[in-house]
């Protein structure tokens, strides 16, 4: 993002081309434009260590650390771009699951179906159905890793092997890749109702608006009454969808 607030073209209706008679007038196709705007928010926190560590280690305690909040660092991006709710705790903004269920792109199987071990493979293959056809060709199905103790069962003498756990670009469901997202919510044979348990469809159609880079500061100073180092990581983002009907939710029933 080359400012705090950047706003991009989003096409919001496509006008169907048609066949033209030779000779014949060619008909004015005019799609209508909207914006999407990204607004640079500020995430990050402060690392605190004693300084015995970074000085009596005998690895790098500066590569240790840098790694760490790297890692965190992408947890929160993956937890705003996935679960973002629309609430204070990320600046009143949605992520992929609460736009796609606003959207009502989304599958939610009827009462009693409160359990992540309830879904079913028709749940999963209805889910394929919510989506635009034109984002058919880069879509997958997102959840957590624990979710294969479920996509095992779907394979037997009823339905073959819809699920291939070591295919040659790593696993599938009918064909289409699984992506594994840690903080996608976990397997479990609990009620959860109205969770966000598995997304599908193709993620290039949301667009992360990165302002500079993460920054990373190391102070002496700030805990000079307790001898201990801290290092501040900040990053300023925003994710946005392009597309509107590129993605779909399943989300586990409301009771």
């Amino acid at each position: 993002m080359g400012t705090g607030t950047v706003k991009l073209p989003k096409l919001k209706t496509s006008p169907a081309f048609g066949l033209i008679a030779m000779s014949g007038n060619v008909s004015e196709k005019s799609p209508q434009v909207g914006f999407v705007t990204f607004s640079a928010e500020k995430s990050g926190g402060i690392v605190r260590i004693p300084s015995e560590i970074d000085a009596d280690s005998i690895v790098s305690v500066g590569q240790f650390v840098a790694r760490y909040g790297a890692r965190e660092m992408a947890k929160w991006e993956d937890t705003w771009g996935f679960l973002a709710d629309g609430s204070g705790t990320y600046d009143t903004k949605s992520g992929v699951c609460k736009t796609a269920d606003t959207l009502t792109f989304k599958i939610q199987p009827g009462a009693g179906n409160g359990k992540p071990s309830s879904i079913t493979l028709q749940n999963l293959r209805d889910l394929r159905a919510k989506i635009e056809q034109a984002a058919y060709n880069n879509a997958a199905y997102y959840m957590n890793r624990t979710m294969e103790a479920l996509l095992v069962t779907f394979n037997s003498a009823t339905n073959a092997t819809p699920y291939i756990a070591h295919g040659p670009n790593g696993p599938t469901l009918d064909g289409f890749p699984i992506r594994w997202v840690g903080v996608m919510p976990v397997y479990d044979t609990s009620n959860h109702f109205s969770q966000y348990q598995v997304v599908f469809g193709d993620l290039s159609y949301w667009y992360l608006g990165e302002r500079g880079s993460m920054r990373v500061d190391v102070s002496n100073d700030i805990y000079f009454a307790t001898d201990e180092v801290g290092i501040r990581f900040l990053e300023r983002f925003d994710p946005e969808l392009m597309a509107d009907q590129s993605n779909a939710v399943l989300q586990l029933s409301a009771s």
